[in-house]
């Protein structure tokens, strides 16, 4: 089988555990773009490099919380994550969630088991992304989007089509969940670049 060689920017304070992950990931098809061991460095490496998985410590020395930057980061790019670390308790686990993590390793771990959750992250990522550009719309979809392009808000979208404004609220809500967008502006945006808005 064919592979292709994967960008990964590891978030991690202890230098031990980094060196470990990236020597781990170089010996099959990753390559790291970059270790950094707070998030304003982080923030930097993604910017200069997007990569394809982060891989992230949840709680670091300085008392920052991963999860912070995964949210941030993935304003810019959609990109998978797997938060490594030593705490299994529930006030943690909930407090990632919320980030839909791709995977959750406990320390310690092995070796093959970063390399397995690493290679389920990327090929599960390409496989949604396959899934969501042959996806289109519902017909109903489709004129909230019409709507959307005119720059109508949702209450003149729901006096507009006749349905209430719980309605289109909700249309909004699943459209941004199906195709992975955050705004109508971006919806507007991928419209557009998929040419769904040509026979406007």
């Amino acid at each position: 089988m064919e592979t292709c060689v994967k960008k990964v920017l590891i978030l991690e304070d202890d230098i031990v555990n980094a060196l470990f992950m990236q020597g781990v990931l170089e010996s099959a098809e990753f390559e790291i773009t970059g270790i950094a061991n707070n998030a304003k460095d982080a923030s930097g490496l993604f910017a200069e490099n997007p990569p394809d998985l982060l891989i992230c410590c949840i709680y670091l020395k300085n008392g920052e919380v991963a999860v912070n930057f995964v949210e941030q980061a993935r304003e810019i790019i959609k990109v998978p994550v797997i938060y490594v670390s030593s705490h299994d308790d529930e006030e943690t686990l909930n407090r990632v969630l919320d980030s839909s993590p791709e995977s959750y390793i406990i320390k310690p771990f092995t070796g093959k088991q970063l390399l397995v959750a690493s290679r389920f992250a990327v090929y599960k990522s390409g496989i949604l992304k396959g899934k969501i550009a042959r996806s289109r719309p519902t017909n109903r979809e489709m004129e909230i989007i019409r709507h959307l392009v005119k720059g109508e808000s949702t209450k003149e979208i729901a006096d507009k089509l006749f349905i209430s404004f719980e309605t289109v609220k909700s249309h909004r809500k699943n459209i941004y969940k199906k195709f992975r967008v955050s705004s109508g502006l971006e919806t507007v945006a991928m419209a557009y670049e998929r040419h769904w808005l040509s026979a406007i």
